[in-house]
């Protein structure tokens, strides 16, 4: 049986999953922490599960970094070359582990490490993948889920990496542009979407909705 996400005691129900995907600097991750924070607002959980976090500690012991520092620890200099990456920018060095990581260990590892956690963070809200680039890495989530359960929100741009714009059969795809050259983005037509027919079950008064969000400590 596939696992669907409750949003409420009265049972609205949304799709389980939304994928995000776009070029790097396209605001994939600020998007996630906006969009969960957003829900939160209304007593909707949402959880952020990053495929990359998991690369980012493998290449961290590779170079010889501590290896209890957190994943997101250069992450406001992720676009700045550095010595203890080799010249690199911790963006590029975090790709070049990834694309080893799936020749040597296949593309699906990371996601089927976190499929039990996402499968529980599931039942009670909605999950969000960002920074997705590659389907073979993303297909056991899909077939864990049901292609009709997840969503993909490509955002767009050019790619410039070895990643590239995703197209999942069967998922409901939403277009838009880069997140990060404005920070808007209609979160309250965004959940509709996702919810469908649901959405009304629990959708926050107008009153609530063009109140302006604020997002502590988010940029």
């Amino acid at each position: 049986m596939q696992p669907q996400s409750s949003l409420d005691s009265a049972g609205a129900t949304m799709r389980s999953v939304l994928f995000v995907n776009g070029p790097p600097g396209a605001g994939k991750d600020t998007f996630a922490r906006h969009f969960q924070a957003w829900l939160e607002q209304y007593g909707l959980q949402a959880s952020i599960f990053v495929l990359s976090d998991a690369i980012k500690k493998v290449a961290h012991r590779r170079i010889g970094l501590d290896p209890d520092l957190p994943p997101r620890a250069f992450e406001q200099v992720k676009d700045v070359p550095s010595a203890l990456f080799g010249g690199r920018t911790p963006r590029q060095a975090y790709i070049d582990v990834a694309d080893d990581l799936r020749r040597t260990e296949g593309p699906e590892a990371f996601a089927n490490a976190l499929l039990p956690e996402m499968r529980a963070s599931a039942e009670v809200g909605l999950v969000i993948v960002p920074g997705v680039g590659f389907a073979d890495e993303i297909a056991p989530i899909v077939a864990a889920f049901g292609a009709s359960s997840c969503a993909l929100l490509r955002f767009a741009g050019e790619f410039t990496d070895s990643r590239s714009r995703l197209t999942i059969d069967g998922a409901l795809t939403i277009d838009a542009e880069p997140y990060s050259q404005t920070l808007t983005l209609d979160f309250d037509d965004l959940a509709g979407t996702l919810a469908g027919p649901d959405y009304a079950a629990w959708r926050p008064p107008p009153q609530l909705i063009d109140q302006p969000c604020e997002f502590p400590g988010l940029g």
